[in-house]
């Protein structure tokens, strides 16, 4: 009886002494942002860190996104989801040994499957070490990058609003609403979805439904449950040599430009081209021009902005320094 106890304690023990031994340490964090993989655009995080006391047991490496006021990103990619519904990405890998350090644990991901609200997104991100149990061993601090993208959503009652940046310098603005039709169903609304209706009640005749041509679904908006509009928007150009001259109210987000003197100086030169090189009006001669794009209001007020060109500060508004579309940037034509 005393053999048997003593064997049982033993291995109480031991098997507290072996849980007792798990353990994570993430030492050092780096990642490089707006990068490519695969054709998207995203963030790739760099990893080191040590797992003790886990030998041929899952980890689950895991990486939270947040805002600029450090809540959880919407994402409607349920495989980059947590049950909250924000985005996250998980990774499992196994140890090998009881003590095992990963030098450059690394993972992808891509920006389509954030939520943003504008053009260029502060974000942060942390990172969980835990097990399969979801017990948590090891959390990192919060990190911050920046995601510029070339379009980003805002969500309406009915539909969303998407928002893509052409290279040209123009928006496109493209409106997705819940088919009137369907009613966002995606179901034909004359055989509601079976392809056939009756043709003689008495009989029970059936005939392909004359509405959808035996489909089911509704054919207006092509199974997908909206429909969309598109257009076009042209931003205003504005000089940048008279940049300091704008009037400017910076809390409503747009500029007043001053009178554009293209007049050129009698020893301006460009690129040691011969005087037959015509200065560009367009850009008056400096290869690039200013845009302004108009924003809404961010989570907490109006967007700041600054720009590290022109010295200022602006409101709701994406400010742009682009190559002259007319001289390519070379300031002549």
């Amino acid at each position: 009886m005393k053999t048997k106890l003593f064997f049982l304690l033993f291995f109480l023990c031991y098997g507290v002494h072996i849980f007792a031994q798990k353990s994570a340490k993430i030492e050092n964090v780096w990642h490089e942002e707006n990068i490519t993989r695969n054709g998207k655009k995203g963030i790739l995080v760099h990893t080191r860190f040590i797992v003790d006391g886990m030998k041929n047991e899952p980890i689950r490496y895991i990486i939270f996104f947040y805002d600029s006021n450090k809540k959880g990103i919407r994402t409607p990619y349920t495989e980059y989801q947590t049950t909250e519904g924000t985005a996250c990405i998980v990774a499992t890998q196994k140890s090998d040994y009881d003590s095992c350090i990963f030098t450059d644990f690394e993972l992808f991901m891509p920006y389509d499957v954030l939520s943003f609200s504008d053009f260029t997104n502060k974000c942060y991100y942390n990172i969980n070490i835990r097990d399969t149990s979801d017990m948590t061993y090891a959390t990192s601090d919060y990190y911050a990058f920046t995601a510029k993208v070339n379009s980003y959503i805002v969500t309406t009652n009915d539909g969303y609003i998407q928002y893509v940046d052409n290279e040209n310098g123009s928006l496109k603005e493209i409106t997705y609403k819940r088919c009137i039709h369907c009613g966002g169903q995606k179901l034909c609304r004359n055989c509601f979805g079976t392809g056939n209706i009756i043709s003689n009640p008495m009989y029970g005749a059936k005939i392909s439904c004359y509405y959808c041509g035996g489909l089911g679904h509704c054919t207006q908006c092509n199974n997908n449950g909206m429909i969309s509009f598109e257009r076009i928007i042209t931003i205003p150009v504005y000089n940048v040599n008279n940049r300091n001259n704008n009037t400017h109210d910076e809390h409503s987000g747009y500029s007043q430009q001053n009178h554009i003197n293209n007049s050129v100086p009698s020893n301006a030169t460009h690129n040691n081209e011969t005087n037959s090189s015509k200065i560009c009006t367009h850009c008056d001669g400096n290869g690039e021009v200013i845009q302004n794009i108009r924003t809404s209001n961010g989570p907490d007020g109006p967007r700041k902005e600054f720009c590290s060109i022109c010295n200022r500060n602006f409101y709701n508004t994406r400010h742009v320094h682009r190559k002259c579309v007319y001289c390519q940037g070379k300031g002549y034509r």
